[in-house]
């Protein structure tokens, strides 16, 4: 049966759905290798770089793990029963119990990364750009009670770190950040509605406190726990 579609859906989006049938049809079970690539586009019709596309994406959700000179192979079983045993429920197909895992695991890294963005911002950052931090809170707050979502809610965590003075962690932040947007987006847009307006706007409310009484310690303590509630109700 054909895909149906009821909104543009990028083509390798599409694509991605494809691999995704092969692992929920069991075509490849967790830690087994994919069918080679010429295999898979003349099987879908589509072109190689269209379906390396769409692996590339999956590799950088976690999904897929590839082996220089072997090949690409799904996530592990035993790595995914080990996030999964933390986490609060599982789905029925394959594929979003492993994406679940990986936004898992990239929550877990923010952990490690925001709350030292947030200590140099609050040791580093001049007082006019805490105040830049601020306005740009105060906007999304407007438009998280306006909406009475928090979908922007990202874009306040991009503020602290393009402030935090450190390219690298600035970069690798970026890179968690997307990889949150990109799962959210097609398969866990109900994550978007866990955090509520108020706990959100409280959360970084407390943060920016901090950083104005140039408080770093409590500033990235402040971060870890925002994180950590969202990693609690996965």
């Amino acid at each position: 049966m054909a895909d149906i579609y009821f909104y543009d859906v990028p083509l390798y989006q599409k694509t991605i759905n494809k691999i995704y049938s092969l692992i929920d049809n069991a075509e490849v079970q967790p830690g087994e290798k994919f069918p080679p690539e010429r295999e898979l586009a003349a099987r879908w019709g589509i072109s190689r770089n269209s379906l390396r596309d769409a692996f590339h994406i999956l590799e950088h959700r976690g999904i897929i793990v590839s082996k220089q000179g072997s090949g690409r192979f799904l996530r592990s079983k035993s790595e995914t029963d080990a996030i999964m045993s933390k986490t609060s429920f599982q789905f029925d197909n394959i594929s979003k119990n492993l994406e679940k895992c990986s936004l898992y695991d990239i929550y877990c890294v923010r952990r490690l990364l925001e709350p030292k963005a947030v200590e140099r911002v609050t040791i580093e950052a001049s007082d006019e750009e805490i105040g830049k931090i601020e306005e740009g809170y105060k906007r999304f707050v407007r438009i998280f009670e306006q909406s009475g979502k928090t979908r922007e809610e990202l874009d306040i965590h991009r503020l602290y770190a393009d402030t935090c003075k450190n390219a690298f962690l600035s970069d690798m932040i970026e890179y968690a950040l997307q990889s949150v947007e990109d799962l959210m987006v097609y398969r866990f847009a109900e994550y978007y509605g866990k955090h509520t307006v108020e706990e959100c706007s409280q959360a970084h409310g407390l943060i920016i406190d901090y950083m104005k009484k140039r408080d770093a310690e409590a500033a990235s303590h402040a971060m870890f726990d925002h994180l950590q509630h969202t990693i609690d109700m996965l």
